[in-house]
């Protein structure tokens, strides 16, 4: 079962106990029993309330058969930080307390709120698991899967094509699903490239990306004042030109704290504030210990 809230942390955990509901009549019954005798609780929207009268108390006691599972997808996105802090607090503080049976499992980008919360020790009965350890045997499969079903009816396609483009992908989703959306595209204003036109550009030295990244890096640091910018570029530059992956803490240490930009000094600090904004694209960019480097070979390619 994969919870979709629109994005919206207010209803997360109502829309997990309807679809639960959904599947189970005898919890479907004790939901509407909970709910009948009080108004304000159908509109509810704190967190610990939700999950206490929603899922919490209908499951007492609730008969339990086999497992069931609840995806909860780019958690990162319901939110801002204050907003998805009290559902976080929630699914690894109180995780212990879910009732028999019941499994979740969450993805989501390693965001700074998220990274504490998965590392307290309140964190019981909570385990995590970085994509950078997942084997990559296994990213590889599921991507030409993900790239098989997205592109299955879109003609001129071959499938040794779609092999090539999930080889291609270098073990990123984003990569892939960023191409499979532009291959598919019938509207781009165009109107020249079949889709066996667009799946080249993948092919051929990833050039389809450049337009992609150039906007990501505009929305994100175009703005930024001269010296905000120095510090991207030298920070940036470091970590795709290194010929083996260093630590953020090392490529730190072998950067002059002054920099050209009048009144700029650049930290431990300044290195991991840049690369958290760019963890879609860097691999460990949690953790100033680890070697830094990208996930896709466009990216230093870009």
């Amino acid at each position: 079962m994969t919870t979709k809230t629109g994005k919206r942390y207010s209803s997360l955990f109502s829309t997990i106990a309807r679809h639960l509901a959904d599947r189970d009549p005898l919890r479907k019954q004790r939901l509407v029993a909970a709910i009948r005798d009080e108004t304000a609780i159908r509109r509810m929207e704190i967190c610990h309330q939700q999950y206490q009268h929603f899922i919490a108390a209908p499951s007492v006691d609730l008969p339990v058969i086999g497992d069931t599972v609840i995806v909860i997808d780019a958690f990162d996105e319901i939110g801002s930080v204050q907003d998805r802090a009290d559902a976080l607090e929630i699914l690894t503080e109180h995780a212990h307390q879910l009732p028999d049976g019941l499994r979740v499992v969450v993805t989501s980008r390693f965001e700074r709120d998220i990274q504490t919360a998965l590392r307290s020790p309140e964190a019981v009965g909570v385990d995590y698991l970085l994509m950078e350890d997942i084997p990559a045997n296994l990213t590889t499969r599921d991507i030409f899967f993900y790239v098989r079903d997205a592109l299955r009816d879109v003609e001129d396609l071959e499938p040794a094509d779609l092999e090539k483009l999930a080889q291609a992908s270098g073990e990123s989703f984003q990569w892939a699903s960023t191409a499979c959306r532009y291959i598919r595209d019938d509207s781009d204003g165009q109107g020249t490239k079949l889709p066996g036109d667009r799946l080249a550009l993948f092919l051929a030295g990833n050039q389809g990306l450049d337009e992609l990244y150039s906007r990501i890096l505009d929305e994100h640091f175009g703005q930024e004042a001269p010296a905000g910018l120095e510090k991207l570029k030298i920070v940036l530059g470091q970590i795709i030109c290194a010929k083996e992956p260093l630590p953020l803490r090392a490529l730190s240490e072998l950067t002059p704290r002054e920099l050209p930009a009048p009144n700029s000094v650049i930290r431990l600090r300044d290195y991991q504030y840049i690369v958290r904004h760019l963890a879609s694209l860097l691999v460990n960019t949690h953790d100033v210990e680890q070697p830094i480097f990208p996930f896709h070979t466009s990216f230093a390619d870009f």
